[in-house]
Formats: C-alpha cells, structure tokens, sequence
C-alpha cells in the first residue's frame, strides 16, 4: 500500500477476495487506519476469507520489501497445504479468464499439466501473467477520492490498452521453503542461489489458452498521477529517475504538461503515433523518458471492454 492508491485499495481487496483466497494478507507501511476500515468491512461480507493487516514502520519498508513480503507470506503459510499464491498492488486485478474462482483455475491447471501441485515435480512458477493495461471510460476527478471504502472501480467501464501479450511479468506461484518472490521484478527465485524459477512450457500454453493476465489500471486521476511521482521522490531520494520528475514539474510549464500527459494517456484513442512523436511533442517540458513505463498508454490502440471487474467471471472475456 502506497500513498494515492487510497481509492483503488477497498475494490481490489474485495475483487480478490471473491475470486476465492482462502487467506488475504495485506501489508502496509502507510494508511494504517484507512485499511483497517477495508480490512473490518471485507470481514463482515467474506466469512469464510481470512484477513490479515501487517503493519510494518515506514521508514523501514522500502530498503527491506522483499524481506518483510517473504517473511510474511511464510509466518501465514499453513504446513501440509498447497500454498497456491498470488501477489498483487492495489491497483492490479487478477483475470481469471473463464474460471469463477481461483480453485477452479489451479484444478484446471493442474489438470492441463498432468501434475498435482503437491507433486514435488510441479515447478514453483504456475504462471506468469501478461499485463492486461486498462483506461476507465469515464475519467473524472471524483474517482479518486482518498480514504473511500468505496468498490466503486468494479462497475466502471474501461478501455484495455492492445500490446504485445508475449511478455508474462507476474506470477501466480507455490511458496515452498526454498522459494523467494521477487516483488519487484515478479519473479519467484531459488531462496539460496536466486536462480529464477521459469514456467514450463505448458504451463505458458495455459496461460495464452485461457486468456489470463492481470488488468493493470495505474492511471485513474491527474491528482492521483502527481502523488504518485510525489511519492517516488520521496521513496527514492537518490534516484535521479523521479527527481528529474519533480525538477521538471516545478518548472513554470510543468504542471500544465503533466496535465496534457494525463489526457493523452487516458483519451480513448491513442494520440500519438509513437513514442518519439511524443517525445517531439513535449519537447522537454516532461521527461518521457523518465515516463516510460506508460509508453502503451500513449501510442498503444484500444479496445472497449466494459465492466471487466464487475464479476470474476467476466475477467479476461473480451
């Protein structure tokens, strides 16, 4: 949990707790109380989930997260079970393509793979998933109120940007003792030699099978994007990535171009051809380069696809 995802964090907890977990564990170094107001409110409607909030000191969480994520997930981890886990930010959701819940998609993987997952043979790495970026349809400034135990994101109705859906980047893995997730990268690693734990093939045919990924959504407001930046600098104060960032929008121009970026990047038509168009465009008055990580929502076409989140069911049916 990172300062401006207050208004993604209540519809994504409660996305994925109705995909089935057994066990919800959030960690947080920020918004304490706020997510004690979701955690409370999920409780009440999924009995049957099991939720947890980790508190962990802010000044300590960034230089130690895979720590404090791994020891985590293994103080929760019941011995004897299949420790099926998937890791998630706020603001991505799990699509689970035609499966209703997260049981029948690990029953159906395992079937389609010919192993058990308590089968010592069965790799770590169950699926790495590709991106599936989405734009809201209607982006307003209402959206992205903070502290709103709200699900509001769920009914929305929202564009997915078209990319190469070649790439997994995110894991759906089993936490044996000698397995460590990467939250960074998303990779799941060897606990001694961090080796990387690749999927077997037929586990990538599963995942392109079945249309699975995960409905990343970063962009909701122009506020929330600035805090976002804001909260980098002050994350990384050494990295001269965000700086840059917060040089250029203390500039006289630079509020007015991070507003211009924000329309671009969520108009339901790409608005430049390519990303040196945009380059062009901005002309130095934003740093793109410093911006790539939305290169898609700039150049990439679009498609509609409705309220994808409103039913697990409906993840990943376009």
């Amino acid at each position: 949990m990172i300062r401006g995802e207050e208004d993604i964090a209540f519809s994504s907890l409660k996305y994925h707790a109705r995909l089935g977990f057994d066990r919800i564990i959030v960690l947080s170094h920020v918004e304490f109380s706020f997510l004690r107001q979701c955690v409370d409110v999920l409780r009440a409607q999924f009995r049957d989930t099991e939720f947890f909030l980790v508190e962990i000191p802010a000044l300590e969480f960034s230089a130690r997260k895979g720590n404090f994520i791994n020891h985590t997930l293994s103080a929760f981890l019941r011995g004897g079970e299949e420790n099926v886990i998937y890791c998630f930010d706020a603001d991505e959701f799990l699509a689970t393509g035609v499966f209703h819940s997260i049981t029948d998609l690990v029953e159906a993987y395992q079937e389609f793979i010919g192993l058990s997952v308590t089968d010592p043979a069965c790799p770590p790495s169950l699926a790495t998933l590709p991106w599936k970026h989405l734009i809201c349809n209607c982006v307003d400034n209402n959206f992205g109120a903070s502290h709103k135990v709200s699900s509001d994101a769920l009914s929305r109705e929202f564009y997915e940007i078209e990319e190469d859906r070649g790439k997994g980047d995110k894991v759906i893995f089993l936490k044996r003792h000698n397995v460590w997730v990467h939250m960074g990268f998303h990779w799941v690693l060897d606990d001694v030699s961090r080796e990387i734990y690749e999927s077997i093939e037929k586990a990538e045919l599963f995942v392109r099978q079945y249309n699975l990924g995960v409905y990343h959504f970063p962009l909701r407001t122009e506020a929330q994007l600035k805090l976002r930046i804001k909260t980098y600098q002050q994350s990384a104060v050494s990295s001269e990535k965000y700086n840059a960032i917060g040089e250029y929008l203390s500039a006289s121009d630079g509020e007015r171009a991070l507003q211009q970026f924000f329309e671009y990047a969520t108009a339901s038509m790409p608005y430049f051809s390519s990303w040196t168009a945009a380059e062009e465009y901005f002309d130095g008055r934003l740093p793109l380069h410093r911006l790539a990580q939305f290169e898609p929502f700039l150049v990439s076409p679009r498609k509609f696809v409705g309220a994808v989140l409103s039913n697990p069911m409906n993840a990943g049916q376009t």
